[in-house]
Parts: C-alpha cells; structure tokens; sequence
C-alpha cells in the first residue's frame, strides 16, 4: 500500500507549486531535509512534476516513464488552504513543502511537524 503526498514549493507571489509523490509520504520529508536542503533542490524538483517516488539518489518520474506532460505537470495553488484542499482530491496523508528557507510537513491526519 501506498504513502501519498504532496511535495510543494511556496512561490515568491505567495502561492505553491506542488507535485503528486506516490510512494513513502510518511518518509519523503527526511529524505527532502537530509539531500534535497536548497531552494534550487525544490525548485528541481517542481522541475520533474508528479513522480512514484523520491529516494537520496534518484527520482522515478512519470515523465521519464513517457506520461503526458499535461497530466503530470505541476500545480499551483493561490495559498496553503488551496494546497492543502489539493492534497484531500490527490489522496495525499502528507504535504511537504518548501517554505522560509526550509522544508515543513502537514500531516493530514493530525498537527503540523
């Protein structure tokens, strides 16, 4: 069974850009703090859209396995309510999101980490 999340990025207007991870939500916070610590790590992330998931090494993105950009591409969300709205239609138990200098994570099934 599978972890989903949201990976996001708090843009400079205000609003995220989030993708769709499907595996290991629960885990890909700490993986996202330990080898992914920058700014530039988010926003290349953003970069590869919607993904199975995300390890200390690698990506598996949906794109490289030949899904349409179109499907799989990044989303924006005016605020942290309209990405937190996102996540519930995504199935996502997890938002991990780049904001302040840092990565914070939403659980949603409980407080904030």
């Amino acid at each position: 069974m599978s972890t989903r999340s949201r990976i996001a990025r708090r843009l400079a207007d205000g609003r995220y850009c989030s993708i769709y991870c499907h595996f290991d939500g629960d885990l890909v916070g700490n993986v996202l703090q330990e080898h992914y610590p920058t700014e530039d790590d988010a926003e290349f992330i953003m970069k590869r859209g919607d993904m199975s998931c995300i390890t200390k090494d690698s990506f598996d993105a949906y794109r490289d396995r030949g899904e349409p950009w179109s499907k799989i591409r990044p989303r924006n969300s005016d605020d942290l309510q309209g990405l937190i709205a996102l996540a519930w239609e995504t199935g996502a138990e997890y938002i991990h999101y780049w904001q302040d200098g840092c990565w914070q994570t939403i659980s949603m099934w409980g407080p904030q980490s």
